[in-house]
């Protein structure tokens, strides 16, 4: 469940921010492409992977590198890349039937909705940085 959200929280702020970037007026220009180009990616986006999650951002709002802003008290980039990684191999495992099915510690499930949270508020603030500052948009979200 939580791997689902963490995609479809990717996918939605991808719109969000496509949304952001629409200009105001007639719609001329290569707003139209961008905009095919940008609804195109995230048809194909279905693992939410460090790379793939880099990947769509960086070709929809051109913000390279999201995964360096994953960081928070005591978790490096790199920590939350392998965390991430866990998560999506648990996923995969358990939503193909792997056998022998993967050992899931309650410790680890109780603390996958605040990673997800927490990889979220780090990947928003990013976004919103980004659209602020290169893209000129007000701040769109606190």
């Amino acid at each position: 469940m939580c791997v689902s959200a963490w995609e479809s929280y990717i996918e939605e702020l991808i719109r969000e921010s496509l949304r952001l970037l629409q200009p105001l007026g007639p719609i001329m220009g290569a707003w139209p492409a961008l905009n095919a180009y940008v609804l195109g990616l995230l048809g194909r986006f279905h693992t939410p992977s460090q790379a793939n999650v880099e990947q769509l951002i960086r070709n929809s709002l051109g913000l390279p590198d999201i995964h360096l802003f994953w960081r928070w008290q005591n978790q490096t980039p790199v920590q939350v890349v392998q965390r991430l990684t866990q998560s999506l191999e648990y996923r995969h495992e358990i939503a193909h039937g792997v056998n022998p099915r993967p050992t899931v510690h309650h410790q680890y499930a109780t603390e996958l909705p605040d990673f997800i949270l927490r990889i979220a508020e780090c990947t928003d603030s990013a976004v919103r940085n980004h659209l602020v500052n290169v893209d000129l948009i007000p701040a769109p979200w606190p």
